[in-house]
């Protein structure tokens, strides 16, 4: 039983990682035959790559759930299991409320300027729905990779040690994930490691990857959907516009606002 919940564990992460691979591909491979079709540079195909990264992982993630689900029972993955009903207002509200202390600091200080709408009223539904289904993608993304990581990897790394190994352990997983499907300065390798870290205690306390998933959900909605901050540089489609003030001193330190905000090394 051991020994099949292992393989169980290796197989669904391997065929995540293939997922995010083989969707990566195919998008790549369609960008780069309408860029050669239009006449256009080279180097779109990569801008368009790298400011969509986000849209083309949550959409690896949505068909890779999907497909575990049609093949069961090949597969003891499916819907209910992975989006399960204990939605938790309490980590909701906490969320929310971080992310929320975040923008008002940075608006208080001086990190972060306000830029009003970011829909404009002659696009309000074209843009009001694209960021419907990005939030969407963005929901199935954050709670499928906490279902992975919590209800499926760290069962397994419970089993060969302590409570420090099994955290080491899993933020190196996570981290490595994050490396395979982004670029990572140092600083976001930290910032991946200690949130893998802060979602792995709420899971465990309540014994629910929904819990996690909720918090995180709910904070990265906040920063990137209602107030449009880049998530690691790339820009999000949201309603407000918050922008950070990106002051550089002489010893190339940034501002605080860049840090926090998303945007390179943020």
């Amino acid at each position: 039983q051991r020994s099949r919940s292992l393989l169980r564990a290796c197989a669904l992460f391997g065929g995540y990682l293939f997922a995010q691979w083989a969707v990566s591909l195919v998008v790549l491979t369609l960008a780069a035959f309408v860029v050669a079709r239009s006449g256009e540079n080279v180097h779109r195909v990569a801008d368009f790559i790298f400011t969509n990264k986000v849209p083309i992982h949550s959409l690896a993630a949505i068909l890779f759930v999907l497909l575990l689900h049609q093949l069961y029972p090949l597969t003891d993955t499916r819907l209910p299991a992975v989006f399960k009903r204990n939605f938790s207002p309490y980590h909701f509200l906490q969320g929310l409320i971080l992310g929320l202390v975040l923008v008002v600091g940075g608006l208080l200080g001086g990190h972060f300027s306000w830029l009003g709408f970011y829909m404009h009223f002659d696009e309000i539904v074209i843009n009001f729905a694209s960021t419907v289904l990005f939030c969407l993608g963005l929901f199935t993304f954050v709670v499928f990779e906490e279902y992975l990581m919590r209800a499926i990897v760290e069962p397994q790394l419970r089993r060969f040690g302590s409570s420090i190994l099994l955290y080491v352990a899993s933020s190196a997983i996570f981290v490595g994930l994050k490396l395979f499907q982004f670029e990572l300065t140092s600083f976001e390798i930290l910032n991946f490691a200690l949130l893998n870290l802060v979602f792995s205690t709420i899971a465990r306390k309540d014994r629910s990857h929904m819990s996690s998933a909720t918090l995180a959900a709910t904070f990265l909605f906040t920063l990137h959907t209602l107030f449009s901050l880049p998530f690691l540089g790339q820009d999000m489609p949201g309603i407000f516009l918050l922008r950070a003030v990106e002051i550089e001193n002489a010893s190339g330190v940034r501002s605080l606002g860049v840090l926090l905000s998303g945007g390179t090394q943020g």
